[in-house]
C-alpha cells in the first residue's frame, strides 16, 4: 500500500508538473505566445522572434542565397510577406555584409495602390534605403485599365504576374543588383507546386527553388526567396510581434483565384496534420526536383522590342503592351 501511495504521489506530481509547463516557453519558462504544432514547440515572444529569424538565416545558408558584398534588390508590395522580408533582411544586412535596395511597382489599382506605395515609402525612409519605383500609369498599363478590356482572353492575375516579373527583373538589372529577393512563402511554394501539376507546367515546377540562377541571359537577375520555408501563419505572427504595419486588405481583383482555393485546402490539411506544408516542399526538393532536370532552361533568347529575356521573339510583356494598344485603337 505504501508503494501504491508513492506511485500515486509520483503521478500527481507529474500531472502538476505538466500543468505548470502548459502555457510556458519551452526554452525559458516564460509565458508562451504561440505553440508551433508542426515543431511541437511552445515559445515566448523573444524566442519566437529568434526562431523565425534563425529559420530565414538557415534558408539563406542552406541554399547559398547570398554572398559577401552583394547588392540585393528587394521586391516590396506592402503586404505582410514582403514587409517582413525587408525587415528581416535589413536586420541581417550588416552582419552578412550585403546591401539593400527596394523595388516597388505601382499597379494603378484605384483605392489600393496609393496606400501600398505610401507604406513602402514609409519603410524605405525608416530604414534609410534607396527606393526604385515603377508606376504602370506611365506605361498606360494600369491594372484598372487592363481589367476594363474584356477581350484579352487571359486572367487578370496572370497578366499582373507578367507585369511584375518583367519590371522587377528589369529594375533589378538597371540598378546593378546581384540578387532579386521576393517574399514568396512556404504556402506559396506548395500552392505553385500543386498549380503546376494541375496545368502540367513542368518548366515552372523545376524553378520552384529558393534560388533561380541567371546564367541563361545577361539581363536576367538571379532570384532568391528567403521565406520559402516559412509558413504564412508564422510570418503574420512575426509581423504583429514586431509591430510591422502592412496592407491587410487583399487585392480587389484577387477573389476567385485558384491559388486562394489551393491555399485554403492546404491550411485545412495542415490543421489536421501538422508539418504537412514543409514536408510537401522538402520532399519535392530532395526527391523529385532532380528528376525534372530535362526541363531546366537552356539559353534564353532576347526580346526584339525591349532587349530583355524572352523565350520567343517578343516577350510576354511587350506582347501584352502591343495587344492593349491595339484594343485601345478600336
Amino acid at each position: 500500500m505504501k508503494v501504491l501511495g508513492q506511485v500515486k504521489k509520483s503521478v500527481i506530481l507529474g500531472i502538476i508538473s505538466v500543468i505548470m509547463r502548459v502555457g510556458r516557453c519551452k526554452l525559458c519558462g516564460r509565458r508562451m505566445i504561440v505553440h508551433l504544432r508542426y515543431a511541437n514547440l511552445s515559445l515566448c515572444e523573444d524566442h519566437f522572434i529568434n526562431f523565425f529569424e534563425n529559420r530565414v538565416l538557415r534558408t539563406i545558408k542552406r541554399y547559398k542565397l547570398l554572398k559577401d558584398n552583394e547588392k540585393v534588390a528587394v521586391a516590396v508590395s506592402g503586404g505582410k510577406d514582403s514587409i517582413v522580408l525587408l525587415h528581416v533582411l535589413n536586420k541581417l544586412a550588416k552582419d552578412m555584409n550585403f546591401s539593400l535596395s527596394v523595388l516597388h511597382i505601382d499597379l494603378g489599382i484605384s483605392g489600393y495602390s496609393n496606400r501600398c506605395r505610401e507604406l513602402v515609402e514609409k519603410y524605405v525612409n525608416e530604414y534609410n534605403l534607396e527606393l526604385n519605383l515603377m508606376n504602370m500609369n506611365s506605361e498606360d498599363l494600369s491594372i484598372d485599365e487592363i481589367a476594363s478590356i474584356k477581350k484579352l482572353n487571359r486572367k487578370l492575375c496572370s497578366i499582373c504576374g507578367v507585369i511584375k516579373r518583367y519590371w522587377l527583373n528589369r529594375m533589378a538589372y538597371e540598378i546593378g543588383a546581384d540578387k532579386l529577393a521576393t517574399g514568396h512563402t512556404l504556402d506559396d511554394a506548395d500552392q505553385i507546386l500543386i498549380q503546376c501539376l494541375i496545368s502540367g507546367d513542368m518548366r515552372q515546377l523545376y524553378k520552384l527553388y529558393p534560388i533561380v540562377y541567371s546564367a541563361t541571359h545577361p539581363k536576367l537577375v538571379t532570384r532568391i526567396r528567403p521565406l520559402f520555408e516559412s509558413p504564412e501563419e508564422d510570418i503574420l505572427l512575426y509581423a504583429k510581434i514586431e509591430g510591422l504595419e502592412f496592407i491587410e486588405r487583399p487585392c480587389p481583383y484577387a477573389s476567385g483565384a485558384l491559388s486562394l482555393d489551393i491555399k485554403k485546402l492546404l491550411n485545412e490539411i495542415e490543421s489536421r496534420h501538422p508539418n504537412t506544408k514543409l514536408s510537401i516542399y522538402r520532399n519535392f526538393v530532395k526527391k523529385i526536383r532532380y528528376l525534372l532536370d530535362v526541363y531546366s532552361e537552356g539559353e534564353i533568347g532576347t526580346c526584339k522590342i525591349c532587349g530583355f529575356p524572352s523565350s520567343v521573339g517578343e516577350c510576354s510583356y511587350c506582347r501584352l503592351k502591343r495587344r492593349v494598344l491595339e484594343y485601345r485603337k478600336r
